[in-house]
């Protein structure tokens, strides 16, 4: 795959999604360096596209580096605050984990209930499951609930 990102550049090194692609395929390479200036090189070609901000908030999310993921992840959010996925659900379940880890249940609550609200869908998402594992009482009810749900469908 990543030979294919790396041509589709070389054949047209305008294409923000090519980077934002190759971007979030060094993420799950753990590149990080490579990842954040691919994600930059989007950014700096449509700088209103809210998924680049969100995959560079991942990606600072997960070097520990929690200002720059809060800065990506809110400008995700002003920039598509109703997107399900990307602008939204996803970008405020990441801010639910920093609010929480940083101590804010109400923030996090908030951040969390919005995301949900967003994508009902989030239980799929292993970052409900961790903030489930670390002790945040609303993803161990939202994940009781969708169980319950479902069990009561059969």
């Amino acid at each position: 795959a990543l030979a294919d990102f790396n041509k589709a550049i070389n054949l047209d090194p305008e294409n923000p999604c090519a980077f934002g692609s190759r971007g979030e395929l060094y993420l799950e390479m753990k590149d990080f360096g490579r990842a954040l200036k691919d994600f930059n090189e989007a950014i700096k070609m449509v700088p209103e596209f809210s998924i680049f901000y969100n995959a560079r908030g991942k990606g600072y999310f997960t070097m520990g580096k929690m200002a720059e993921a809060v800065r990506d992840f809110s400008r995700s959010l002003k920039l598509d605050p109703d997107n399900e996925r990307y602008g939204g659900a996803e970008a405020c379940l990441y801010m639910a984990m920093i609010k929480f880890k940083k101590g804010d249940r109400k923030q996090a609550n908030q951040f969390f209930s919005r995301a949900v609200k967003l994508d009902p869908a989030m239980i799929l998402n292993d970052e409900v499951w961790q903030l489930a594992r670390d002790g945040f009482f609303p993803a161990l009810e939202y994940l009781y609930h969708t169980v319950k749900e479902a069990q009561a469908r059969k």
